[in-house]
Protein backbone atom coordinates (compact mmCIF):
# COMPACT_ATOMS: atom_id res chain seq x y z
CA UNK A 1 0.00 0.00 0.00
CA UNK A 2 2.90 2.65 1.26
CA UNK A 3 4.74 1.40 -2.66
CA UNK A 4 1.14 2.38 -4.33
CA UNK A 5 1.25 6.04 -2.45
CA UNK A 6 4.65 6.68 -3.52
CA UNK A 7 3.81 5.65 -7.25
CA UNK A 8 0.72 7.52 -7.13
CA UNK A 9 2.83 10.39 -5.26
CA UNK A 10 5.39 10.10 -8.28
CA UNK A 11 3.08 10.28 -11.27
CA UNK A 12 1.51 13.37 -9.45
CA UNK A 13 4.44 14.85 -9.80
CA UNK A 14 5.57 14.07 -12.78
CA UNK A 15 1.87 14.79 -14.48
CA UNK A 16 2.21 18.50 -12.74
CA UNK A 17 5.87 18.68 -14.32
CA UNK A 18 4.43 18.42 -18.14
CA UNK A 19 1.24 20.34 -17.00
CA UNK A 20 3.51 22.65 -16.56
CA UNK A 21 5.40 22.54 -19.59
CA UNK A 22 2.63 23.06 -21.49
CA UNK A 23 0.99 25.83 -19.74
CA UNK A 24 4.13 27.60 -20.50
CA UNK A 25 4.25 26.94 -24.46
CA UNK A 26 1.07 27.77 -25.02
CA UNK A 27 1.60 30.77 -22.63
CA UNK A 28 4.62 31.53 -25.02
CA UNK A 29 2.57 31.11 -28.04
CA UNK A 30 -0.05 33.77 -26.94
CA UNK A 31 2.89 36.37 -26.16
CA UNK A 32 4.28 35.94 -28.99
CA UNK A 33 1.38 36.41 -31.45
CA UNK A 34 0.72 39.52 -28.79
CA UNK A 35 4.17 41.13 -29.73
CA UNK A 36 4.36 40.31 -33.40
CA UNK A 37 0.91 41.79 -34.05
CA UNK A 38 2.10 45.27 -32.73
CA UNK A 39 3.28 47.05 -36.14
CA UNK A 40 5.98 49.09 -34.96
CA UNK A 41 7.70 45.78 -33.67
CA UNK A 42 7.06 43.74 -37.01
CA UNK A 43 8.39 46.30 -39.11
CA UNK A 44 11.98 46.39 -36.99
CA UNK A 45 11.63 42.79 -36.24
CA UNK A 46 11.23 42.12 -40.33
CA UNK A 47 14.46 44.60 -40.88
CA UNK A 48 16.35 42.98 -38.57
CA UNK A 49 15.12 39.34 -40.44
CA UNK A 50 16.04 40.53 -44.36
CA UNK A 51 19.45 41.93 -43.03
CA UNK A 52 20.45 38.48 -41.37
CA UNK A 53 20.82 39.60 -37.98
CA UNK A 54 17.96 37.69 -36.04
CA UNK A 55 15.92 35.12 -36.85
CA UNK A 56 11.52 34.34 -36.04
CA UNK A 57 11.76 34.00 -31.91
CA UNK A 58 9.14 31.87 -32.68
CA UNK A 59 11.56 29.46 -34.20
CA UNK A 60 14.03 30.25 -31.07
CA UNK A 61 11.26 28.62 -28.68
CA UNK A 62 10.43 25.92 -31.35
CA UNK A 63 14.06 25.06 -31.08
CA UNK A 64 14.36 25.06 -27.02
CA UNK A 65 10.91 23.19 -27.12
CA UNK A 66 11.77 20.78 -29.13
CA UNK A 67 15.61 20.14 -27.52
CA UNK A 68 12.90 20.23 -23.98
CA UNK A 69 10.91 17.30 -25.67
CA UNK A 70 13.70 14.93 -27.14
CA UNK A 71 15.70 15.65 -23.65
CA UNK A 72 15.39 16.76 -19.62
CA UNK A 73 19.32 17.03 -18.92
CA UNK A 74 20.29 20.63 -18.79
CA UNK A 75 23.65 20.01 -20.38
CA UNK A 76 22.12 19.80 -23.44
CA UNK A 77 19.48 22.10 -23.06
CA UNK A 78 21.55 25.35 -21.87
CA UNK A 79 23.76 25.22 -25.19
CA UNK A 80 20.55 24.73 -27.11
CA UNK A 81 18.70 27.66 -25.18
CA UNK A 82 22.17 29.96 -25.64
CA UNK A 83 22.40 29.35 -29.75
CA UNK A 84 18.68 30.52 -30.12
CA UNK A 85 18.88 33.62 -27.54
CA UNK A 86 21.51 34.79 -29.78
CA UNK A 87 19.84 34.04 -33.22
CA UNK A 88 16.51 34.97 -32.14
CA UNK A 89 18.08 38.55 -31.11
CA UNK A 90 20.34 38.99 -33.08
CA UNK A 91 23.53 38.85 -30.98
CA UNK A 92 27.62 38.69 -32.06
CA UNK A 93 28.23 36.29 -29.97
CA UNK A 94 26.87 34.65 -26.41
CA UNK A 95 28.01 32.78 -23.16
CA UNK A 96 26.85 30.27 -20.37
CA UNK A 97 28.28 30.14 -17.27
CA UNK A 98 27.36 28.23 -14.50
CA UNK A 99 28.92 29.01 -11.61
CA UNK A 100 31.46 31.51 -13.64
CA UNK A 101 33.00 28.21 -15.16
CA UNK A 102 32.12 28.19 -18.90
CA UNK A 103 29.65 25.61 -20.04
CA UNK A 104 28.66 26.51 -23.56
CA UNK A 105 29.12 29.67 -25.88
CA UNK A 106 28.57 30.73 -29.69
CA UNK A 107 30.30 33.12 -31.73
CA UNK A 108 33.21 35.46 -31.73
CA UNK A 109 33.29 38.08 -28.60
CA UNK A 110 33.75 41.09 -29.89
CA UNK A 111 36.29 43.32 -28.86
CA UNK A 112 35.35 46.04 -25.74
CA UNK A 113 31.81 45.27 -26.17
CA UNK A 114 29.82 44.91 -22.71
CA UNK A 115 27.42 41.80 -22.86
CA UNK A 116 23.64 41.52 -21.75
CA UNK A 117 23.81 39.51 -18.59
CA UNK A 118 20.90 37.68 -18.00
CA UNK A 119 20.64 35.38 -14.38
CA UNK A 120 18.62 32.38 -15.07
CA UNK A 121 16.49 30.98 -12.08
CA UNK A 122 18.15 27.69 -10.63
CA UNK A 123 18.29 25.53 -7.64
CA UNK A 124 20.28 27.11 -4.73
CA UNK A 125 23.48 25.01 -5.40
CA UNK A 126 24.10 26.51 -8.54
CA UNK A 127 23.80 29.68 -10.69
CA UNK A 128 23.15 30.06 -14.56
CA UNK A 129 24.10 33.29 -16.50
CA UNK A 130 23.73 33.87 -19.94
CA UNK A 131 26.02 36.48 -21.56
CA UNK A 132 25.16 37.79 -25.23
CA UNK A 133 27.39 40.26 -26.50
CA UNK A 134 25.87 42.63 -28.75
CA UNK A 135 26.17 43.62 -32.77
CA UNK A 136 27.92 46.65 -34.03
CA UNK A 137 24.79 48.43 -34.16
CA UNK A 138 23.94 47.56 -30.45
CA UNK A 139 20.90 45.54 -29.13
CA UNK A 140 17.56 47.83 -29.44
CA UNK A 141 15.06 47.79 -27.23
CA UNK A 142 12.81 44.86 -28.36
CA UNK A 143 16.20 42.45 -28.71
CA UNK A 144 16.82 43.57 -24.62
CA UNK A 145 13.00 42.56 -24.48
CA UNK A 146 13.26 39.60 -26.48
CA UNK A 147 16.36 37.76 -24.51
CA UNK A 148 14.77 39.09 -21.04
CA UNK A 149 11.66 37.05 -21.96
CA UNK A 150 13.35 34.10 -23.12
CA UNK A 151 15.37 33.77 -20.70
CA UNK A 152 12.76 33.55 -17.65
CA UNK A 153 11.67 30.65 -20.30
CA UNK A 154 14.77 29.31 -20.37
CA UNK A 155 14.29 29.20 -16.67
CA UNK A 156 11.02 27.22 -16.63
CA UNK A 157 12.75 25.00 -18.68
CA UNK A 158 15.46 24.27 -16.92
CA UNK A 159 13.18 24.09 -13.81
CA UNK A 160 10.95 21.35 -15.57
CA UNK A 161 14.03 19.26 -16.67
CA UNK A 162 15.26 19.36 -13.57
CA UNK A 163 12.04 18.25 -11.60
CA UNK A 164 11.91 15.72 -13.86
CA UNK A 165 14.76 14.10 -13.45
CA UNK A 166 13.67 14.37 -9.87
CA UNK A 167 10.31 12.38 -10.05
CA UNK A 168 12.22 10.14 -12.60
CA UNK A 169 14.60 10.04 -9.32
CA UNK A 170 11.78 8.90 -7.20
CA UNK A 171 10.13 6.39 -9.43
CA UNK A 172 12.71 4.00 -9.29
CA UNK A 173 14.25 4.24 -5.97
CA UNK A 174 12.82 3.75 -2.39
CA UNK A 175 12.98 6.69 -0.39
CA UNK A 176 13.77 4.80 2.98
CA UNK A 177 16.57 2.78 2.05
CA UNK A 178 18.06 4.70 -0.92
CA UNK A 179 17.91 1.31 -3.01
CA UNK A 180 16.65 0.79 -6.49
CA UNK A 181 12.79 -0.13 -5.90
CA UNK A 182 10.96 -3.90 -7.14
CA UNK A 183 10.04 -2.01 -10.46
CA UNK A 184 13.34 -0.95 -11.02
CA UNK A 185 14.50 -4.41 -10.59
CA UNK A 186 11.96 -6.12 -12.75
CA UNK A 187 13.01 -3.77 -15.17
CA UNK A 188 16.61 -4.53 -15.06
CA UNK A 189 16.22 -8.40 -14.53
CA UNK A 190 13.79 -7.89 -18.11
CA UNK A 191 16.68 -5.93 -19.89
CA UNK A 192 19.33 -8.55 -18.72
CA UNK A 193 17.25 -12.19 -19.65
CA UNK A 194 16.47 -10.32 -23.06
CA UNK A 195 20.27 -9.47 -23.46
CA UNK A 196 21.13 -13.04 -22.75
CA UNK A 197 18.76 -14.60 -25.15
CA UNK A 198 19.95 -12.42 -27.55
CA UNK A 199 23.37 -13.89 -27.75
Amino acid sequence: LAALAAVSRQDLFFALAVAATLATIALLIVTLRTDLGRSARRDRHERRVSSGRARDPREALALVGDTLAATHNPEALLPVILRATADATGAAAGRMLENAHEIASVGAIPLGSEPLRLELASPSESSTTMLLYPPSSGFDDDAERLASWLASQASIALENARLHHVVQHQAVTDDLTGLVNRRRFMTALDTEIARTTRV
